[in-house]
């Protein structure tokens, strides 16, 4: 990444990621800020915070060189949209979620089991 890289963290919640990246980069954007995450990063000064989604992102396309993602609704619609703001090449890290809800007792008691060597 450039030096004092831009990005943005979109579903950001209470700001708990974004605070460790605030000290690494040049600005970072949050979008769907909430209270929280407004006081979790209070002392961070090169931080916008955005109320909103992800498809109406306040940036421009091809500016970003970095983003993460994570609490959207609809990921297909989000990895499109997240897409036209970054610039080529950039880094697009996204956390997914997944509640195994459609899967038998025994793969969950598998995947639980599989969790202590993580």
């Amino acid at each position: 990444m450039p030096p004092d890289p831009v990005g943005i963290d979109v579903g950001c919640g209470s700001g708990h990621w974004s605070a460790m990246v605030a000290q690494k980069v040049g600005h970072l954007h949050l979008l769907d800020a909430l209270v929280v995450a407004r006081q979790n990063l209070a002392h961070a000064s090169n931080v916008s915070f955005h109320l909103g989604s992800v498809g109406d992102m306040p940036v421009d396309d091809n500016s970003l060189d970095f983003t993460f993602s994570h609490q959207v609704p609809d990921t297909r619609a989000a990895i499109r949209a997240i897409a036209t703001k970054l610039k080529v090449g950039a880094p697009f890290l996204a956390y997914l979620c997944y509640a195994l809800d459609n899967r038998s007792w025994r793969y969950r008691a598998i995947w639980r089991f599989s969790k202590l060597f993580r």
